[in-house]
């Protein structure tokens, strides 16, 4: 870590970097899930399916350069991916996960909505210590999962997760 100008304490700094690291690790690793979920697919829903896992793909490079910027003004070095990271009630082990049946033929949205819900507690925690910029940026991420999220159910007909 190197020393940044900021106007919050050290020891929420470090807080705020720990806290997105440990996101940041959770993120490419889901994204990683996605992208080589598809390979192991077979049938008539293949190309939904695998347009599915893209988006998600792509959408976790998106925020995963989010939180490596964030990480960056605080002065930290991004790390990832951490082996078996726990952050918030997501697990890095829970995301190997990702299934299609047939008659859903839609990625399992578990570790997608347990990283949302991981996300808007990271998001409390940054504000309960101060780090009000942290936690827009982590809030800005799980708007962004979330929009996903709600796309997944409207295609799979689910109902959506009431936050």
């Amino acid at each position: 870590m190197t020393y940044a100008k900021s106007y919050i304490a050290e020891l929420s700094r470090v807080k705020s970097l720990d806290l997105l690291n440990a996101h940041l690790a959770a993120t490419v690793i889901l994204q990683d899930r996605m992208q080589q979920s598809p390979r192991h697919v077979r049938g008539v829903n293949f190309i939904e399916f695998y347009d599915l896992c893209d988006r998600i793909a792509q959408l976790m490079e998106t925020c995963a350069g989010e939180i490596a910027r964030r990480v960056a003004d605080l002065g930290g070095v991004p790390q990832w991916p951490m082996p078996m990271v726990q952050c918030g009630p997501i697990q890095v082990s829970d995301l190997s996960d990702v299934t299609v049946n047939d008659t859903r033929p839609i990625a399992d949205s578990g570790p997608l909505e347990d990283f949302a819900q991981s996300l808007l507690d990271a998001a409390t925690v940054a504000e309960a210590y101060g780090d009000a910029t942290t936690a827009e940026v982590l809030a800005q991420v799980w708007r962004d999962v979330d929009r996903h999220l709600w796309l997944t159910f409207k295609m799979t007909n689910r109902p959506a997760l009431a936050h």
